[in-house]
């Protein structure tokens, strides 16, 4: 639907895809009148869309999708937390992807959900999107160590510092199996890192840390506004459990390109 009024209004409601497709707040990709999108399908799978900015968003025509990949044909092999250390490899999840415009090339990394509770952390599922002769292709590439890739992340690209950012969950626990939630049960660290290739990261600071793991700074939204980074936090203070937010929290990194690396 659209508004044309600044949300005074709208538009009913227009089916423009078909599918059981969802994402949340991402970092999206507007190249050549063109946006760029990654979606979920049930958190089964991963596909990319494409939206023509230059036609009425409303016409089901001005979008295009890709071959959809399911998240069977990327599992990975987790080292596990038992006494053999034998690795194993489970269905996992790719959900909640970022497509970053890398020098031209369309990157796509997806936050990979372990869930097994004695699963490694830290790793991101990477796509290459490839838009030619009006038809989207999507290809997995490969596995990365990810700061936070169990978790949900969110990226922006600063076009002054030329730099990505990135708001994500690092977590603390030495033995993650007994966290509830297993790897992805610590949100409590919402920190901040920047880098140059849409792979690799340094960090750039804590944006916020709460003093237990059953509260939360997660789900992080992230926007540039002039010379700070403003974010917006999924929370959980007082629920008693570190995914069942019971506020949002509003932050704001001031100069934050003073934190890049010179």
């Amino acid at each position: 639907m659209r508004s044309d009024d600044e949300g005074e209004s709208w538009t009913g409601p227009v089916k423009v895809l078909e599918g059981a497709f969802w994402n949340c707040q991402t970092n999206m990709v507007i190249r050549d009148g063109q946006l760029y999108w990654v979606l979920d399908q049930k958190h089964k799978a991963t596909v990319a869309i494409a939206a023509d900015l230059t036609k009425d968003l409303l016409d089901p025509g001005a979008w295009r999708i890709s071959q959809v990949i399911p998240a069977k044909q990327t599992a990975v092999q987790f080292r596990t937390a038992h006494d053999d250390h034998q690795p194993e490899q489970f269905d996992d999840w790719n959900l909640e992807g970022n497509v970053m415009d890398v020098n031209g090339r369309l990157r796509i990394a997806c936050r990979v959900n372990p869930k097994h509770t004695g699963a490694t952390p830290g790793i991101a599922a990477i796509f290459d999107l490839e838009d030619e002769g009006g038809g989207l292709s999507l290809r997995f590439d490969q596995h990365y160590p990810w700061p936070g890739g169990q978790s949900k992340f969110c990226i922006v690209f600063d076009e002054l510092t030329r730099l990505f950012w990135m708001a994500c969950n690092l977590i603390s626990s030495a033995e993650p199996q007994k966290l509830d939630g297993g790897p992805n049960g610590e949100r409590r660290f919402l920190m901040l890192y920047c880098g140059m290739d849409g792979l690799n990261w340094l960090p750039a600071g804590c944006v916020a840390m709460a003093p237990c793991s059953s509260q939360s700074f997660m789900y992080p939204s992230m926007v540039v506004d002039g010379d700070d980074l403003a974010i917006l936090s999924r929370t959980c203070r007082s629920s008693g459990h570190y995914h069942d937010a019971d506020l949002a929290t509003f932050h704001r990194v001031h100069g934050f390109r003073e934190l890049a690396w010179h």
